[in-house]
């Protein structure tokens, strides 16, 4: 399989790294489905020891850099990108080991993530539109993460097949959250409670409705996913603009 890059990979990367961070993208949507992004991860200062331990658990090519707290690998990063036609990387860097920051661009927002055409099960984003509206959706559950990582084999690393959502779905947060404190300490709980993924959508034109979310002025949306709700995703979250 080859691999893909997506809008939500830097998402479902802090999500299989596991620990505190504060995740932050800028979506811009066209009436084409059409757009660009900009994100930002920025990982907890005790990150660096926490990965070091756990590196044995990352493929052998990664341990090294993780233990020598080089926590992004942007040429891998950079391959994944080239690989596709629909998405076109246009800035990547680290300026520090616990940072990342970069911004791609997509010609369909349904390509963005998986390969729409060769399924005929939706993916994390969806894009339709009719009778001169737009509508873009974004579905997290358990099929949808599992067609993510099947269809970007770089991001299904033993730390998301062991604590990742799809290895938790009989786990409650008290459980996940009791579960990740015996193993990585009394930070790691706190610090997944404290962590976000906060989505700040821009769509070229009016918003007419929206589903979860705030509500920023007359094109943007804002929404801020607490993180443990999608590391254990007992719950499907699923958010949705419309736009004209």
């Amino acid at each position: 399989m080859k691999k893909n890059p997506a809008i939500l990979t830097v998402l479902i990367v802090a999500v299989g790294l596991i620990t505190s961070c504060a995740m932050k993208q800028n979506v811009f949507v066209d009436k084409n489905g059409a757009g660009s992004v900009d994100f930002e991860i920025n990982l907890a200062s005790y990150f660096t020891e926490v990965a070091a331990q756990l590196s044995d658990l990352v493929p052998s090519d990664n341990q090294a850099a993780i233990k020598e707290g080089q926590f992004f690998n942007l040429k891998k990063i950079e391959d994944d990108f080239a690989k596709r036609s629909s998405v076109t990387l246009t800035a990547l860097e680290s300026p520090s080991p616990e940072i990342l920051k970069g911004s791609f661009t997509f010609s369909d927002i349904n390509d963005a993530v998986t390969d729409a055409g060769k399924t005929k099960n939706p993916g994390i984003f969806t894009f339709t539109t009719g009778s001169g509206v737009s509508t873009l959706t974004v579905t997290l559950n358990y099929d949808t993460i599992e067609q993510l990582l099947n269809e970007n084999p770089s991001l299904n690393n033993p730390l998301m097949e062991n604590f990742g959502p799809l290895a938790n779905k009989d786990l409650s947060e008290s459980d996940y959250l009791d579960m990740m404190e015996y193993m990585l300490g009394e930070e790691s709980r706190q610090g997944i409670i404290d962590s976000v993924v906060d989505i700040t959508v821009r769509v070229g034109g009016q918003i007419v409705s929206q589903s979860g979310g705030e509500k920023l002025n007359g094109d943007t949306v804002r929404f801020k996913i607490p993180l443990i709700k999608i590391l254990v995703l007992n719950q499907p979250l699923n958010y949705e603009v419309k736009f004209k």
